[in-house]
């Protein structure tokens, strides 16, 4: 059998669309980023015949099998009970763990019953995977099937945030360690990059057009507003040559200024926060269409008070004109969405917050307000600084909700290409 994982879900709420199963989505990643593949994902009800149909399902084609959900305290959760009969083993109380479930429990302010107490049996033998941010431990046993071949199931906590603490501290390395061969006969030698103010379609087929070495693999993901490029090629001797040079390939044919992060677990705001920190500048917003989402990205980081002033949400003129000091003659001439509005607020927002750089959106995000000139989608960047201050007229066609994710991004974009030096391409405007 090659090596080869598959994913069980476990919850009738997943199976009746209450909860999106993303654990499925983080282990896809997780293990694509090793280069083991991915035979099954499946999703079970909390039934004990549904379990074991799904594990000895997935044994006949898969060497790891991954669970997730179902080791909580109540009668629903038998991924433990299910693992257990499926390797035909006894479950029995492990003490230490029982002693720190109890002192858990205690520091919580909660009651530790019986009911809890479930939490604290594994199959017999089983390895324990800790659970530092939960109740529930997780468990690993290593089950020889009647055809000589030991699978391993491995059995998360199906809380998303604590099934990522736990896999990547205990199960990755387990992994690495235990599963896959040496380095260098197995997966992929990967490199990714992160694309706005491209739709996916132009972003693939300049990728397409710029004439790649054969054995190189590209894949996209539209992760609005961005999109995500990830090049891999199979590992051997030449590996890291041939992926380092389609990606500077890649890197000409998308267009530098358009490419935000190397990484595609970088979030835009990441790359704002260190570019304002490294520059030491501060910032203020006066968003109007977005309704404060610049304002939430800009502080979405760790550590952003150094250099987030502050903002203001002026959807009324009345605020434009009281807090920003844009002048009522250029909102009754030019209107509120204009470039001289736009650019108004954010030398307003400058001035009042005395930050280094002035921010500011305003648009129409519909689905009514548009015209036949400034129609829903139309939106106007201003930004400040202590040199110059200018806006631009973007337009990006879509539901409401959309433009004003794309509006806030598009103001950040602006940003990342004033401090890099870059040129200004409208986004929105391809």
């Amino acid at each position: 059998m090659k090596i080869c994982a598959s994913i069980l879900s476990t919850g009738s709420e997943v199976l009746e669309g209450r909860v999106t199963d993303t654990n499925s989505v983080f282990l896809l990643e997780r293990l694509a980023e090793l280069g083991l593949p991915v035979e099954h994902v499946l999703s079970c009800a909390d039934e004990m015949g549904s379990i074991l149909q799904s594990l000895n399902f997935l044994a006949a084609h898969s060497l790891i099998i991954i669970v997730s959900g179902g080791l909580g305290p109540t009668a629903d959760d038998l991924t433990r009970e299910a693992v257990a009969e499926f390797a035909g083993l006894e479950l029995e109380l492990n003490e230490s763990l029982a002693q720190q479930l109890e002192k858990l429990y205690q520091a919580k302010g909660r009651v530790f019953d019986e009911v809890n107490k479930k939490q604290a049996y594994v199959p017999k033998g089983a390895v324990v995977i800790p659970n530092r941010l939960g109740t529930a431990p997780g468990f690993s046993c290593a089950v020889k099937g009647a055809d000589g071949i030991t699978r391993h199931v491995i059995a998360l906590s199906g809380v998303p945030f604590e099934l990522k603490s736990m896999f990547d501290e205990a199960v990755l390395p387990f992994i690495i360690k235990e599963i896959l061969p040496p380095a260098g006969g197995f997966g992929f030698e990967k490199r990714s990059l992160r694309v706005f103010g491209l739709p996916e379609s132009t972003v693939a087929k300049r990728i397409q057009e710029s004439s790649l070495p054969p054995e190189v693999i590209v894949s996209y993901r539209a992760v609005f507003p961005a999109v995500d490029v990830v090049l891999k090629v199979p590992r051997g001797p030449s590996a890291a040559e041939v992926i380092q040079h389609s990606l500077e390939c890649v890197e000409e044919a998308v267009g530098r200024d358009y490419i935000f992060a190397d990484d595609v677990n970088r979030p835009f705001e990441g790359v704002l926060h260190d570019l304002l920190l490294e520059k030491r500048l501060t910032i203020a917003v006066a968003e109007s269409c977005t309704g404060g989402l610049v304002g939430a990205l800009l502080t979405n980081m760790p550590g952003s008070s150094a250099y987030f002033v502050g903002g203001v949400v002026s959807y009324s003129n009345h605020i434009k004109t009281k807090l920003l000091g844009v002048a009522e003659t250029v909102l009754q001439e030019h209107g509120a969405v204009s470039f001289e509005t736009a650019e108004l607020m954010a030398q307003g927002v400058r001035n009042s917050f005395s930050s280094d750089l002035g921010l500011a959106v305003t648009g129409i995000a519909g689905p009514e307000g548009g015209s036949a000139e400034k129609p829903v989608g139309t939106f106007f960047i201003g930004f400040c600084d202590k040199n110059e201050s200018m806006a631009y007229k973007c337009f990006f066609s879509s539901t409401r909700e959309r433009i004003r994710k794309y509006s806030a991004y598009a103001a950040l974009d602006v940003v990342r290409r004033k401090l890099l030096r870059r040129p200004i391409v409208f986004p929105g405007n391809h």
